[in-house]
Parts: structure tokens; C-alpha cells; sequence
């Protein structure tokens, strides 16, 4: 994988970087994007923009733009604000600051092998389903659905993740935050909501249980 690591100035993220290094085929280092910054960036496949806290925020809506297609990925330990906000302005998702450089190197993988053909102006295409990427821009059939954060941002990693089963530790993890219990039924409760919405009113569900795993989204 090629990739591109941006830092907060003078606190390069060395444990991350070293685990990198040896998990991908090139790795370029730059500092944080700056709105008039005009320094070209080689030509990736993934973005790391790595931070301490909320600021990093601040510095997504610029790399998305200058990111083009390649995967965006925020690594910071953010508030639940920041990663909504992150996610908003164009993240294809967030980790925490600690993720062990293997979880990373297998998230950019997954990011990476989101099929081109199925992203189609900022949203990704399962059937037909379109989920906006980086608002709450949700439709199906030609039909505007109104999903609330909680749901969009769990339907946002199932389609990120189509026919992949994603497991309940991590979809409540990602979704919830890492001191969240997996085995608390808040999972169930919200996909259930987003079956209401997304299933119900259609012939054909997408959302599929994978019994004693988890949940995945698929057309087949």
C-alpha cells in the first residue's frame, strides 16, 4: 500500500509510523495541511492524518479535497464531537490514538477495497442503496431516508464494509467508543431501527444477521 502520513508538527507519531513501515510498501510524511499550503503530494492510495486531540479536526475538510479518491483515515484519540465532526467534513472513519498498527494497516486495507465502481459522487452504492459519505445523504430507490446520527453512522460502516460480516465488538467499538459493552443490546436496538428504515419499506433487505458473529450489507 502506498500511503500518506500527515502529523502534528514536531510530534511525529513514531509508534504508529514503525508499525507502518513494515506493513506497506511506501509511506511519505508531511506535517498537517495548511489552507494555502501548495506543497504537491505524491500520488497514494490511503491518508493517515494522525493527531493528539479535537484540533485534528480541523485539518479534514482540507486533506479530503486535496486527498482526492484515496481513503481518509483520522487517527486521534477525538470526543465523540470531534469524530462526528471528522466524519462530517469528509473522514472515511476514525481510530483512536492508540490502535495497534496492525488494526490500522487492516482498516486501510478495507477502506482501500471499497470497490471504485460502487462509489458514485460521494456515496457508496450497495444495490439500491446510496449512503452519503460524508453527510447524512441517505437513499434508497430513489427515496430519501432521515436517519439519525447514531444510525447513519452504523449504516456508514456497513456499507464501507459491504459484504464483509462485521463483528458486534467491533461495530459497537467503532460506533459507540471503546468502553462501550458489546453485549449491551443498544446494538440490536439500532438495527432495528435502521431495518425499519432501510428494509422494511422495500421487497429486498440488506441488512443481514450473521448468527453468532454479527451483521453485514449486502445485495445478494
Amino acid at each position: 500500500m502506498l500511503l500518506l502520513l500527515l502529523s502534528e508538527p514536531e510530534y511525529p507519531p513514531r509508534r504508529l509510523l514503525s508499525a507502518l513501515r513494515t506493513r506497506c510498501e511506501s509511506i511519505h510524511e508531511f506535517a498537517w495541511p495548511l489552507m494555502r499550503d501548495t506543497t504537491e503530494w505524491p500520488p497514494v492510495e490511503a491518508v493517515v492524518l494522525h493527531g493528539r486531540d479535537d484540533r485534528v479536526v480541523e485539518y479534514v475538510a482540507t486533506t479530503r479535497t486535496r486527498a482526492g479518491k484515496a481513503a481518509l483515515l483520522v487517527v486521534a484519540p477525538l470526543s465523540h464531537a470531534g469524530r462526528l465532526a471528522a466524519l462530517e467534513h469528509g473522514a472515511d472513519d476514525c481510530l483512536p490514538g492508540d490502535v495497534p498498527g496492525q488494526m490500522l494497516h487492516q482498516r486501510l486495507l478495507a477502506l482501500r477495497a471499497v470497490s471504485p465502481a460502487a462509489l458514485n459522487e460521494g456515496h457508496c452504492i450497495i444495490g439500491d442503496l446510496q449512503v452519503g459519505l460524508s453527510s447524512v445523504d441517505v437513499w434508497r430507490a430513489g427515496r430519501h431516508l432521515r436517519l439519525g446520527v447514531r444510525e447513519y453512522q452504523l449504516l456508514r460502516l456497513l456499507a464501507l464494509n459491504a459484504d464483509r460480516t462485521i463483528s458486534r465488538g467491533e461495530l459497537v467499538e467503532r460506533v459507540w467508543g471503546v468502553e462501550a459493552d458489546p453485549n449491551d443490546n443498544v446494538l440490536d436496538v439500532y438495527v432495528h431501527r435502521l431495518r425499519t428504515k432501510v428494509d422494511k419499506p422495500f421487497p429486498k433487505p440488506l441488512i443481514q444477521t450473521v448468527r453468532g458473529i454479527g451483521y453485514r450489507l449486502a445485495d445478494d
